[in-house]
């Protein structure tokens, strides 16, 4: 039973360290031409789309709380456009709102047209009254 017990907590463990181990290819060096940035403003934080089996690397513009750039194509090293998560939250919440809204107005006035077509418009039906204030 011991044995047993060892021999299933190595496979365990072959199988839970066995997916982190990866060799890669040194990376090259970068292009000494290009500055470094010297400042945070200076910095571009677009996402890199990289492929180092065709070492190919792409930097996407950068993003926006409004949109995403997300690595794409046969390669992977291509930018597509994306709207971030939270957006199709918000746009789809508004929506529900305004169908709601045009909903309840559209019953609104189907219920006033109702009632409007029931009553009596004629003038002589309604007396008026002067209204007098109390002497103080």
């Amino acid at each position: 039973m011991v044995s047993l017990k060892f021999k299933t907590s190595n496979i365990l463990l072959l199988f839970f360290i066995l997916p982190i181990v990866a060799i890669w290819d040194d990376m090259l060096p970068s292009d000494k031409n290009v500055p470094r940035p010297k400042t945070h403003l200076q910095k571009d934080y677009g996402q890199w789309c990289r492929n180092f089996t065709i070492n190919q690397h792409v930097q996407c513009p950068e993003a926006s709380p409004l949109h995403w750039y997300v690595c794409c194509g046969e390669s992977g090293t291509e930018c597509c456009f994306g709207i971030q998560t939270p957006m199709y939250v918000i746009i789809g919440g508004l929506l529900c709102v305004a169908i709601i809204v045009a909903l309840y107005s559209f019953f609104l006035q189907i219920r006033i047209s109702k009632k409007l077509k029931k009553t009596s418009t004629k003038s002589e039906n309604h007396k008026y009254f002067s209204v007098k204030s109390p002497a103080v």
